[in-house]
């Protein structure tokens, strides 16, 4: 997948760019949609108010 460029040749830009973080030693991964405004400015998975919601659930 890395590889594809066929969404970005047939102009869909890919926005905004996926946002990883994490250990790969991890023994959970938690995997999110739809980042909001706040994530993708950090550059920060969960950052922002939703972020923080389900890190309080947890």
């Amino acid at each position: 997948m890395r590889w594809c460029h066929f969404c970005v040749d047939a102009g869909y830009p890919i926005t905004p760019r996926a946002i990883f973080s994490g250990s790969v030693a991890a023994r959970i991964m938690i995997v999110g949609q739809a980042p909001g405004g706040r994530e993708v400015e950090r550059g920060l998975p969960f950052s922002g108010p939703a972020g923080h919601r389900l890190f309080s659930w947890l």
